[in-house]
């Protein structure tokens, strides 16, 4: 309801625009005060709900937007912003594609779709991790290439900013595959 109520102004907007409708219909039809009244109602709390839609940022929608932000910084080449948003405990992964950054030429960097964004508010500190679709072109050594990957990226708060600590890719199509699939896919890896 939480993602219903904040996440979504055109599905709130559409269905409080469906009921508006509905309701002054059934006033045209029957001349009943009542139904003008709900109408009219409901009508002004469809235009409170989408705005505080549009207004309230949500912790999900933060995190979109961080990532999105990490993908125009690396776009741009901006390695220093990026490095600044690894947490100081990451992974050996993660260092490792810190230490790799100043080597790579990036044309392009875009997230293609977000899958999940899961929250543990019970960890202290708290995390979430992204699951996601996206492409990446680029040059390294000379070699030039368009990647299509799919990513986990789990981020941690540290010092009250949100910070990157554990990184995964795979196959475009990891995530439309069953438990058995990702199990084949991931032994090729090791």
């Amino acid at each position: 309801m939480y993602e219903f109520l904040f996440e979504s102004p055109l599905y709130l907007g559409g269905l409080g625009l469906v009921v508006t409708i509905l309701t002054t219909y059934g006033w045209l039809q029957t001349g009943n005060p009542i139904a003008l009244k709900s109408a009219v109602g409901l009508l002004l709390a469809t235009v409170v709900l989408v705005a505080l839609n549009v207004f309230v940022v949500t912790d999900r929608e933060a995190i979109r937007q961080y990532l999105l932000d990490t993908a125009a910084e690396l776009q741009r080449n901006e390695v220093a912003k990026v490095t600044f948003r690894i947490h100081p405990d990451a992974t050996q992964m993660v260092l490792d594609l810190k230490a790799e950054l100043p080597t790579i030429h990036f044309k392009t960097v875009r997230i293609k779709s977000f899958h999940a964004v899961d929250f543990t508010p019970a960890r202290n500190p708290s995390s979430v991790t992204v699951r996601m679709n996206a492409v990446v072109e680029g040059e390294r050594l000379g070699i030039q290439g368009t990647v299509p990957r799919w990513v986990r990226v789990t981020l941690e708060k540290y010092q009250g900013q949100w910070k990157i600590v554990d990184y995964d890719h795979r196959e475009p199509h990891y995530e439309m595959l069953n438990d058995e699939g990702r199990s084949r896919l991931d032994s090729y890896r090791r």
